[in-house]
């Protein structure tokens, strides 16, 4: 039977029909929790007038409480229609945890409670049946020697002999539940902001450690991009990303192919096929959320004036995005949070379109008292746990926590240390002179796997340290490489010898340097006035549909695709700052990009318009970029304008100096 069709209904009155046809009289209506046995306890009486009208007799009904046996007695030798109302917790359990239910009881004329009910060989209706499948449960049954046994659910697990269905389409033909109506959110951009990854898979092989195949994001000239690629024990994240804020502190340290999982040095462990860090499911929460309280205050108000009120419910993965704890202290979880802003903006939003008695109301209620969640509660801690995850210690409790995103050791910065070690590797070899030596020297190293190791410290990065090592000394150098007995034979090197020759090698041999003056004000000015006719910063966008169960629906158009239509498309920009993990040193990153100075940098900042420094807030990462670039062309610009070559012999290094 689908949600909401009324199940306990149903098989309330299934007990009166089988009384009626069959004489049978004896009920036990077993539950997969004291929340859903209170609520069943709550139909029964709420119907027990319905029902007496219809069959002239009331149900005899009862939670079943080991401590009033006489419930017990009355069920068992009782003429009428009985009921009783148990949870699978009270007679599930063995050994030294056994339910008084098996014991012999002093109160009870030394009997067993179990005994006298399976004597009555009681009809057993299982409310939710697929969350009482476990081994123990269902040995657990045969206990009651049950005459019959009804499952009802509308999510079945297993299927015995099926004899009645209601699902969805049936409800609706009957008018028994109203017209299904759907909102669909999707969300497009990315912030690059919150240290997304997802491990795919782990490739092991015979000669190579295991490596891991995962996605991650990586800054492009065009934006933030997702992408795959293989990852080995010592690979720096923030490095590979070039530089994103929020993968500071992600080295892999180890990857586990037999456990399949994949550990980062700021204590992070990810399993195959978890994600981590996606700040567009977390916009896409708030959106739902958001949703979910618009949607609720309008159909509140439409049913004010008759009464009712109106009940959203939100299905979470953990309970600790809605409560969580610190320092002992009970402390609203990030769903909690999200939803007292967007139902204080929805407030804001609805208060000139809904009347005016119905706002009298709703503002007399708080926000963070309009919300309230119900989960279990540890008798030891009086704490809200996760009902399907096993009770933990106070040190082990997974409370949801912000990571704390840790930056590599050392004064250096990776780039500062590669170059070091590539300067090093040059020196402990005795090339510096000569360069065409040094590739061949390099390449006969590579080729033979002889290059040196790297020093500790920049183990962590060795994949980028030969990555830019290749760079320096790419294959396209090696065709320049010629051998004395070349040199000797090449026909064309008799013209090195014409007056010609000299007197042009004279003039041009010399090694030069470029210094580059500028006028810092004009600098700062051009860029300010680019930024505030250029920066556009990219936000993420979100497309709600909202669709509705055509009035005419069947199995055939459900099944063509026909059964709903689309009845409005809102697309709106997500502009509300989620962005809080991940510090940014804004102006060192601007000048790291631009290699301006700090002081330069921050002038040009602080004197943009405020429209425009907001975007940094809105996605900090496309800000820095946009504006990097912006900067860094009208630098561009200047420098040609104001360019001079020095013909001086500074080992053909050059220099720009710094503003």
């Amino acid at each position: 039977m689908e949600t909401g069709t009324g199940k306990t209904y149903c098989y309330i009155k299934t007990m009166y029909e089988l009384n009626q046809r069959y004489g049978w009289s004896k009920f036990i209506v077993m539950v997969p929790s004291v929340a859903i046995r209170e609520g069943v306890y709550k139909s029964f009486a709420i119907t027990a007038d319905h029902f007496m009208e219809q069959y002239n007799q009331r149900i005899r009904y009862f939670i079943y409480n080991s401590k009033q046996p006489h419930h017990i007695e009355q069920f068992s030798y009782d003429g009428g229609i009985n009921a009783m109302i148990i949870n699978v917790q009270a007679f599930a359990a063995r050994g030294k945890d056994a339910g008084r239910i098996y014991m012999e009881l002093d109160d009870f004329q030394s009997r067993r409670p179990i005994d006298v009910i399976k004597s009555n060989h009681p009809i057993l209706i299982l409310d939710e049946p697929q969350k009482m499948e476990g081994k123990v449960t269902t040995k657990a049954l045969e206990e009651f020697n049950p005459l019959a046994i009804l499952r009802y659910s509308a999510t079945h697990r297993t299927e015995h002999n099926k004899v009645y269905r209601l699902d969805a389409l049936d409800a609706y033909n009957q008018k028994l539940v109203k017209k299904i109506a759907v909102r669909g959110i999707s969300v497009k951009g990315i912030a690059g902001t919150n240290a997304y990854l997802y491990l795919e898979s782990i490739e092991i092989s015979k000669d190579k450690p295991p490596a891991a195949r995962m996605e991650f994001e990586v800054r492009q000239k065009t934006g933030i991009k997702r992408v795959f690629r293989k990852f080995n024990a010592g690979d720096n994240l923030y490095d590979l990303s070039k530089a994103l804020e929020q993968y500071k502190g992600f080295v892999v340290s180890d990857i586990d192919a037999v456990k399949e999982i994949v550990s980062f040095t700021n204590g992070v462990v990810l399993e195959t096929g978890d994600a981590t860090g996606d700040v567009n499911e977390l916009a896409l929460r708030r959106i739902q959320i958001r949703e979910a309280i618009k949607a609720n205050l309008e159909k509140e108000e439409a049913l004010f004036h008759q009464g009712i009120k109106v009940l959203s419910l939100f299905f979470i993965d953990e309970v600790a995005k809605y409560r969580t704890y610190q320092d002992g202290i009970e402390q609203p979880g990030e769903y909690a949070r999200i939803f007292e802003e967007e139902y204080s903006k929805a407030l804001q939003g609805v208060s000139s379109l809904f009347n005016d008695n119905y706002m009298e109301y709703v503002n007399t209620i708080a926000p963070d008292a309009t919300h309230e969640g119900y989960f279990s509660i540890d008798k030891k801690s009086k704490r809200l746990v996760n009902p399907t995850v096993k009770a933990r210690s106070n040190e082990s409790e997974d409370v949801f926590t912000g990571k704390v995103l840790r930056t590599p050791g050392g004064d250096l910065t990776v780039s500062e240390k590669m170059a070091t070690q590539i300067y090093i590797y040059l020196v402990k070899n005795e090339y510096t002179d000569d360069s065409h030596a040094i590739t061949a020297h390099y390449h006969e190293a590579k080729k033979n796997n002889t290059l040196p190791d790297l020093p500790p410290e920049l183990a962590p990065y060795s994949s980028q340290v030969l990555q830019l090592i290749d760079s320096v000394f790419s294959e396209a150098a090696l065709p320049e490489i010629e051998d004395d007995r070349k040199a000797k034979f090449n026909p064309t090197n008799k013209n090195l010898e014409k007056a010609e020759f000299k007197a042009l090698w004279d003039r041009i041999n010399q090694k030069a340097a470029y210094t580059v003056h500028f006028d810092s004000k004009q600098l700062i000015k051009k860029c300010t006035a680019a930024l505030d006719k250029e920066l556009l910063v990219a936000k993420l966008q979100y497309t709600i549909q909202r669709g509705e169960q055509n009035d005419e629906i069947s199995y055939d158009t459900l099944k063509a695709g026909k059964g709903f239509e689309i009845k409005e498309n809102q697309r709106d920009e997500f502009s509300q700052s989620v962005y809080s993990e991940v510090k940014y040193d804004l102006i060192g990153k601007l000048s790291a990009e631009t290699l301006l100075t700090r002081g330069t940098i921050a002038e040009i900042l602080s004197g943009i318009r405020n429209d425009k420094f907001d975007l940094y807030r809105v996605n900090p990462e496309d800000f820095i970029l946009k504006s990097g670039m912006l900067i860094n062309e009208q630098k561009a610009t200047m420098i040609v304008e104001h360019l001079t070559y020095d013909p001086i012999n500074l080992s053909g290094q050059n220099r720009i100096d710094n503003i």
